[in-house]
């Protein structure tokens, strides 16, 4: 037995109502991308510890919720958060070389220059572990100290990192403290002498 026409209108007309609900959401759901960094903010720099970690501040906001809490300094306008870069190992600063990293970084991003930091985990110091850039360059810090040669790819002897292509070319280049063929990779220093235990 046929439904009746009009009953047949109602039906495709409901069914053109919930679409425009429902189909936005679902497409909406389906292009987040899967695995996004948990803070994505703008800041202003601080104060520089070393080659590879480094104090920033941002007027006014709150402490983030993804688990770096332990980083933060400070309250209300001006907090400050302690971020290391993400994907390099720069010398300790009583390592040799250790202040010229420090010191490549402090030039690169002097006291009140912005960046943008994306942070995604937190170390045991209470670090936020984190991609910072310098704005409005676009310059990736951890990137450019490398292919400057001043920090090793923390990937290691044995595993690619995310930027063993830059550590390779400043090898093969000798630039920074690549040009002393007897530098040391700071965690075969940390494992012999420990860590200088910098604050900032």
């Amino acid at each position: 037995m046929m439904m009746p026409s009009h009953f047949l209108r109602a039906f495709f007309l409901l069914l053109t109502v919930l679409a425009r609900f429902f189909v936005p959401a679902a497409h909406a759901v389906s292009i987040a991308p899967a695995t996004s960094p948990p803070d994505d903010e703008h800041y202003v720099v601080s104060y520089v510890v070393d080659g590879d970690s480094l104090w920033v501040r941002t007027a006014g906001s709150t402490q983030n919720t993804h688990g770096v809490r332990t980083a933060w300094r400070g309250k209300g306008h001006g907090q400050r958060l302690r971020v290391r870069l993400r994907g390099i190992d720069a010398p300790e600063l009583c390592q040799q070389h250790g202040t010229q990293a420090r010191d490549a970084l402090r030039a690169l991003v002097p006291t009140g220059q912005r960046v943008r930091v994306t942070i995604y985990a937190r170390d045991r110091y209470g670090r936020a572990i984190a991609d910072v850039i310098l704005l409005p360059d676009g310059i990736n810090l951890a990137r450019h100290m490398v292919a400057q040669g001043w920090a090793w790819d923390d990937g290691g002897r044995k595993r690619r990192g995310l930027y063993t292509q830059e550590h390779r070319q400043a090898v093969q280049a000798r630039r920074g403290l690549f040009a002393d063929d007897g530098a040391e990779r700071p965690a075969d220093f940390r494992r012999r002498y420990g860590s200088c235990h910098t604050g900032g």
